[in-house]
């Protein structure tokens, strides 16, 4: 498949129902069998707040995906429900920074030394930030100071409709590679239309 015609990194969101269904791996594997679909294109989004109980059967679960080729990325990091030690031993990419960090950083020397202080940490570690809820232009000045890798908002992108997502996916012709998009997201998420084409 040509580059322009890669289908992309496919960001699911995912609940805590889901991660801690004991199954959840031979579900996810039999509907990309059914699709014909590599683990290595989706990406399951967890809120940090899925952590704040039952961390280690969380963890465990989280492992056993991971090692079936499934990325992972971490929603809304800043809410107090992982601490440094737990969040660098698992295997996320992604860190999305929560967007109040980022819109206190632009008012307090303070929180910007600690915002980045902690995506210095993060790179250090492998894992790239994404700073959420850039809505302005000074937050995107603010993230790009921060030296954040992507950035997510409405003032570069609003968000698209299943159906515009669609129409951009049939314009840059990377649907070729992978068929049947809202019926995969239908089986694998529990809101099909929460998803988002990150890369």
């Amino acid at each position: 498949t040509s580059e322009d015609t890669e289908a992309p990194i496919i960001s699911i969101n995912f609940f805590r129902q889901q991660i801690m269904d004991e199954g959840v791996e031979e579900k996810v594997m039999n509907i990309l069998e059914k699709y014909g679909i590599q683990p290595q294109k989706i990406a399951f989004e967890l809120p940090e707040s899925v952590f704040a109980v039952q961390y280690n059967k969380i963890k465990e679960q989280v492992l056993k995906l991971h090692a079936l080729g499934f990325r992972f990325y971490l929603d809304g990091f800043g809410n107090a429900f992982l601490d440094m030690s737990r969040l660098l031993e698992l295997p996320f990419e992604v860190i999305k920074i929560n967007k109040m960090m980022i819109r206190e950083a632009e008012q307090n020397d303070a929180m910007y030394l600690l915002v980045s202080a902690l995506t210095a940490v993060f790179e250090e570690n492998g894992k790239m930030i994404l700073g959420d809820g850039i809505e302005s232009e000074h937050l995107k000045e603010m993230a790009d100071l921060l030296f954040m890798d992507f950035l997510q908002g409405h003032f570069l992108c609003e968000p698209k409709t299943a159906e515009e997502a669609r129409e951009e996916f049939a314009r840059t012709n990377i649907v070729a590679s992978m068929p049947n998009l809202d019926d995969l997201l239908k089986e694998v998420a529990v809101e099909g239309d929460q998803v988002d084409d990150e890369f």
